[in-house]
């Protein structure tokens, strides 16, 4: 199994059928070329490559909720870290002991 962009070698192990790439051993945003070579005794064969950007396919950690502060009257200021880069976020609230969640819109969000 090979990236195409630096050439990454992933071998299976014996009796698997895939390998595992773990960031940051791949980069995000960036179509890549995959491929798959066979080899035994009487010679070698690679798939056709499948090309794809990977963000398009991996799940994202989730954010680390940093800091709750009041930035002004009325208004909260939540601060997190991110876990990609180009990630979009939906900030959400509920009462303590409610099953029943709010989304606050991004077009509110003050630029504090």
């Amino acid at each position: 199994f090979r990236a195409s962009q630096e050439r990454k070698n992933c071998v299976a192990k014996e009796g698997s059928h895939y390998c595992v790439f773990t960031y940051p051993d791949f980069s995000v945003y960036i179509d890549t070329a995959f491929e798959v070579e066979a080899e035994n005794a009487l010679g070698q064969a690679t798939s056709d490559p499948v090309v794809l950007d990977i963000i398009t396919i991996v799940k994202p950690d989730p954010p680390d909720i940093l800091s709750v502060s009041t930035a002004a009257e009325k208004v909260l200021r939540i601060e997190w870290k991110n876990p990609m880069e180009n990630l979009k976020y939906n900030l959400r609230y509920r009462p303590k002991g409610s099953s029943e969640w709010s989304e606050v819109s991004s077009n509110r969000w003050p630029l504090l």
